[in-house]
């Protein structure tokens, strides 16, 4: 796993449904302090003490009430202006059950390996303050992914085409 220093962690979850793999986003609820109403992966700060892996499968737990069933690897970490935060990704397969959403959540969405892989990313220029911060944008059908959470999934993108572990996770979750 890299090492450094991280405040968040977040879980890059992968479900393996009927129509083959999905990549799960949540929907931050409008009442949330930061990022509220925004597309997300399950996670959050970590606590004194907590591993930054741990603190990705609590706060998803927490969450949607699911859990892991394979680690696969962690991401880049990427660091968000605005809140200031050092997030640190884990891609793991999670176990494909009833979800049930706390009040962090508004809604869950579900987009298929296919489908992410046939979207192209934009680059978009976001303005916070005096800053002007370049993001990877994801206009999906349902949704639309920016910021952090575009980077993550820009990261997972480059990731995914190394065979090796396109194959790993296609075998482990297919």
């Amino acid at each position: 796993m890299n090492k450094g220093t991280y405040s968040a962690a977040v879980v890059v979850p992968l479900v393996n449904m009927e129509n083959g793999i999905n990549l799960l986003f949540t929907k931050r609820s409008a009442s949330l302090r930061e990022h509220a109403g925004e597309i997300s992966f399950p996670g959050g700060k970590i606590e004194t003490g907590e591993k930054p892996f741990d603190a990705a499968i609590r706060e998803m737990h927490e969450e949607i009430d699911a859990s892991v069933s394979i680690f696969f690897t962690d991401l880049e970490p990427v660091f968000t202006i605005v809140s200031s935060h050092n997030v640190i990704p884990f891609v793991c397969g999670i176990n494909n059950s009833k979800f049930k959403l706390n009040e962090e959540v508004e809604k869950i969405y579900f987009l298929s390996m296919k489908d992410f892989l046939s979207c192209k990313p934009k680059t978009d220029i976001l303005k916070y303050g005096r800053f002007k911060i370049q993001s990877y944008a994801w206009d999906f059908d349902k949704f639309y992914v920016w910021g952090v959470t575009g980077r993550i999934l820009f990261s997972f993108r480059k990731k995914l085409t190394d065979l090796q572990f396109k194959n790993l996770v296609y075998n482990k979750m297919g």
